[in-house]
């Protein structure tokens, strides 16, 4: 048994040491290193004596010699030193403390490394403009804007011009960026870590992290459980500042945003970008707004010289001729209320892209751009029998279907299966690796966690919607309007390609249904409509304008440098600590009520009321007539619902309890540095409650901007002027939500409506001066025409008669008809 043994080990073994194996079993409990020295001088066998008997006695002898030679030899041996060297200082601790400091040294460049790794490696997969580029090339980066629903103190403490997203996500710690549902990229997140990769925040390198959202889970679900850098010893750092951008984060969960919470509490030397796709509802985004106490931007479009520089060099084109494509490419997106992205264009001709220039519709355009990626494919194929881009979008269309609507989930065996299955059905002699081989090549799907995905998510998104529009009754069933995650963008152009009757007539039902539930209880008059929501500032109108002028001349102080600036920049410093602690406030009451069944309630009924408008707003050339001035008054009707619903729970009480905690003699002195042995300035005590008053009154104000924005935004097409216009009420809230939206998609057309009801009003100061501010921001940011644009200034004007109250009309209307002053 033990000689088989032994021939098992390795059969040509020639010698085995019995006498030490003890000394080895001790060592080896402590870790220890042993060897053995030994000459030999017998067999193991029947001829163990045989040696001996040959040579006298003298085999001993020898064997001996030569192990005590070969030890000399090894002693003066410079690898066997500096082994021994090498044990010595392991031993003492010296290399322990050399390697760790070495790791300390590598530690910031082995993440940027790996960084490196990760992003070439996702981009392959998500980014058809970056397939077969080498590592390091870098794609466009789209810019981002201070979203028109963030509360402030004052707006002149922000720009609303489009700049660098590098530069929000170094100015502030934690930027929330709302990135469109229909935006093409997946490949969003490690675009912007690349691109955090080379820059620094503060005089230290900016060391991005890529996080997965959805893995953000209590109790394991730790920024490091997804990466294997260190990131407490990052984040302690003093020549490096982490920076987290995460992506897929699940909005609307408490649990989940508490471990978010206890994440950004323990890497508290860190950036956070969060990057968030806008197909949640509007609580929902306002619940992650709050939780993780960021500042909200909006995606913008890629510039014009970087879209520019991207047709020059895909198609090779001359500089002048790249920037007329580039000029129409983002006149007709524009057009279409999609912002012109590389990804549509990364597989096309330039034959295709002069056709797509012709299209008229949002979902043929899509529907133009996933053929020309298939026409990629085909051209691509290495098989001896090559199919269409019809029959790939036939096949992908249903992989699409199975995956989302079926749930059904595929490893690249059963993926293999799938197309053999298809392609016998049509009696085709492919290859089926070689078929799965073109799509991954180009980009249009990849394996993650040994699952198939499909890439891009417009092509996603459309071929869903293109095989549910010829499935209606599952159209029915998958596009759950209760389900928390409703897919938002494929139900958008869904609607585009669908009539969809017996779904629109669904959600009429259903929207019908939730606002009965709200309004059963719900006092008979609008809270708009009443005085219960008087912030400080209404009443103080001069006050609020000082305090805005202060902020302003602060701002502009610090810009210029001069004399005084350090004492402006502490009062823009103050500003920003007081909106963090109103932040934490409001996210303070939010959780209070989450779990309400009234929270739930109010909930529900805005996510049926944002599938309503976006089932008018992309259906409005499908639906027809009576469906959509249906669904038009009960939009109007539960947008009024959802404004009175959203600000009877307002949290007014913890803004009381705030100013009183601010203007404490403590917060005072901490924070305008005012000894304990100096006297309190009472206007700087003033100051700090006067700021809480502004961010109160500026936070009140979002209902009414994100309501009214989203029916302006999502459904304010041209045609759907009729069925707008249509909606008469009795109700002097919903008839004024009405003539907003209406002016929205026409507002010359709807201005003497507009004006009669706003003057319909009651002179409630707060309804008066936030419409007016509305009316002012869509006039500056959000309508370019100028006749459009003086009928709202006149509505803004209206707005503020019955308060005595007006602005510089002449100054506004020179500005707008471009003949004079700047926005400020």
């Amino acid at each position: 048994m033990y000689k088989s043994n032994v021939v098992g080990i390795d059969r040509k073994l020639l010698a085995v040491e019995t006498e030490t194996g003890g000394v080895f079993s001790v060592a080896d409990s402590f870790g220890v290193p042993v060897i053995t020295v030994r000459g030999i001088c017998d067999y193991a066998d029947g001829n163990k004596n045989k040696l001996e008997e040959a040579t006298g006695g003298a085999t001993r002898t020898i064997a001996a010699d030569n192990a005590m030679s070969f030890m000399a030899l090894q002693l003066r041996n410079p690898q066997f030193k500096k082994f021994i060297q090498q044990r010595r200082d392991a031993i003492d601790g010296r290399a322990i403390l050399a390697a760790r400091k070495q790791a300390e040294l590598d530690l910031v460049p082995n993440a940027l490394n790996l960084l490196k790794d990760e992003v070439h490696s996702q981009l392959s997969k998500l980014s058809p403009e970056y397939q077969g580029k080498p590592a390091g090339y870098r794609l466009p980066l789209p810019r981002v804007r201070p979203s028109a629903t963030n509360a402030t103190i004052s707006p002149s403490t922000q720009a609303f011009d489009p700049f660098d997203i590098l530069e929000a996500s170094a100015r502030h710690r934690s930027a929330l960026i709302s990135v469109p549902k229909n935006y093409p990229d997946n490949g969003l997140p490690w675009i912007v870590a690349g691109e955090l990769s080379l820059i620094e925040i503060n005089g230290r390198q900016a060391v991005p992290v890529v996080i997965n959202g959805d893995l953000i889970k209590p109790p394991s679900g730790t920024f490091q459980s997804q990466t294997v850098v260190d990131l407490s010893a990052l984040n302690g750092r003093t020549d490096a500042r982490p920076v987290f951008v995460i992506y897929d984060y699940p909005e609307g969960s408490k649990s989940r945003n508490d471990q978010l919470q206890a994440e950004q509490d323990r890497y508290e030397e860190a950036h956070f970008v969060f990057i968030s796709k806008n197909k949640a509802a509007t609580t929902d985004r306002t619940s992650l707004h709050l939780a993780v106490g960021a500042e909200r931007f909006d995606l913008c479009e890629i510039s014009f010289a970087e879209l520019s520089f991207f047709f020059q060099r895909t198609f090779k084109l001359a500089d002048q001729q790249a920037s007329v494509i580039a000029l129409r490419m983002q006149d007709m997106f524009e057009k279409f209320e999609l912002n012109a992205h590389p990804t549509y264009f990364a597989g096309l001709s330039f034959e295709v892209l002069a056709s797509l220039l012709k299209a008229n519709r949002r979902a043929e355009l899509l529907q133009l751009a996933v053929g020309g990626f298939l026409s990629f494919v085909v051209a691509g194929d290495e098989d001896r029998i090559v199919l269409s881009r019809t029959t790939r979008e036939q096949f992908l269309r249903k992989l699409a279907f199975r995956i989302e609507v079926s749930g059904e989930e595929f490893t690249r065996p059963q993926l293999i299966d799938f197309v053999e299955k298809f392609a016998e059905e049509r009696d085709f002699e492919i290859d089926s690796i070689l078929f799965i081989k073109a799509f991954q090549d180009k980009g249009i799907i990849h394996f993650e966690n040994s699952k198939v995905q499909i890439s891009l998510p417009f092509i996603s998104s459309y071929l869903l919607a293109a095989e549910l529009k010829d499935n209606p009754q599952d159209a029915l069933m998958y596009f759950n309007l209760d389900s928390d995650y409703f897919d938002f963008p494929t139900f958008d152009i869904y609607c585009e390609l669908s009539t969809g009757g017996e779904l629109s007539a669904k959600i009429s039902k259903r929207l019908s249904e939730v606002i009965d539930i709200y309004n059963d209880g719900r006092p008979n008059q609008h809270i708009l409509l009443t005085n219960d929501i008087r912030p400080v500032l209404v009443d103080h109108p001069r006050r609020f304008a000082s305090l805005e002028e202060q902020i302003r001349n602060a701002v502009r102080d610090v810009i210029d440098d001069r004399p005084n600036s350090v004492e402006k920049q502490r009062i823009i410093d103050i500003a920003s600590r007081v909106e963090t602690s109103a932040r934490e406030a409001q996210k303070e009451a939010e959780q209070e009520v989450d779990s309400g069944d009234n929270y739930q309630d109010i909930r529900r009924l805005v996510r049926i009321w944002t599938i309503a408008i976006v089932s008018l707003g992309s259906g409005s050339e499908q639906l027809g007539r009576s469906a959509k001035r249906e669904l038009a008054e009960l939009v109007v009707r539960a947008g009024s619902v959802i404004l009175d619903a959203s600000l009877r729970v307002f949290p007014s009480a913890r803004f009381e309890a705030l100013k009183a905690e601010l203007k404490a003699d403590e917060n005072v002195r901490s924070s305008f540095g005012i000894g304990e042995d100096e006297a309190i300035d009472e206007e700087k005590r003033e100051l700090l409650g006067a700021l809480v008053d502004a961010y109160e009154f500026s936070l009140l104000g979002f209902p009414m901007r994100a309501v009214f924005e989203q029916l302006g935004n999502f459904a304010g097409q041209s045609v759907l002027r009729a069925s707008v216009a249509n909606v008469q009420s009795d109700n002097m809230m919903e008839q004024l939500v009405a003539r907003i939206w209406a002016a929205e998609i026409d507002a010359v057309s709807e201005r003497s409506s507009l004006l009669a009801a706003i003057n319909a009003l009651p002179p409630v100061p707060f309804l008066r001066h936030s419409l007016s501010t509305y009316f002012m921001t869509r006039v500056f940011w959000n309508h370019w025409e100028p006749a459009n644009r003086l009928a709202l200034l006149d509505a803004a004007e209206e707005a503020l008669k019955p308060l005595s109250n007006g602005f510089d009309k002449g100054r506004l209307k020179r500005m707008v008809s471009g003949a004079g002053a700047d926005k400020d």
